[in-house]
């Protein structure tokens, strides 16, 4: 096998940290009992980073994106459509986003 095919078969996950694995596995979880179907039923726990490492692993791109404010003024839910990358078909899918969850990150909530 040459170096440049053994380096594209690696495993796209072998970097990630355990946190981020995890989010992963929730996801899929997720997924597989019918979460992020709906809006009212969005993926959860996820953040951001989470739901776009999920996409990465499902062979999904992103191609169009609304977030829907929650009334409450905890967060949002965004609206995900994606195109699977080889078989074109699409799917949205709803992931829950807690203002506290991208903090992190430097973003405040609105006032």
């Amino acid at each position: 096998m040459s170096e440049s095919l053994s380096g594209s078969c690696r495993n796209p996950h072998a970097s990630l940290s355990a946190e981020e694995l995890g989010l992963i596995s929730s996801g899929m979880e997720q997924i597989a009992k019918g979460q992020g179907e709906s809006r009212e039923t969005p993926l959860m726990g996820l953040d951001i980073s989470g739901f776009y490492q999920i996409a990465r692993t499902l062979h999904l791109e992103i191609v169009s994106h609304v977030a829907t404010r929650l009334p409450e003024g905890v967060g949002f839910v965004d609206d995900m459509t994606s195109r699977h990358v080889v078989l074109g078909g699409e799917i949205i899918l709803y992931n829950l986003v807690l203002y506290n969850v991208i903090t992190d990150w430097g973003c405040n909530s609105p006032d």
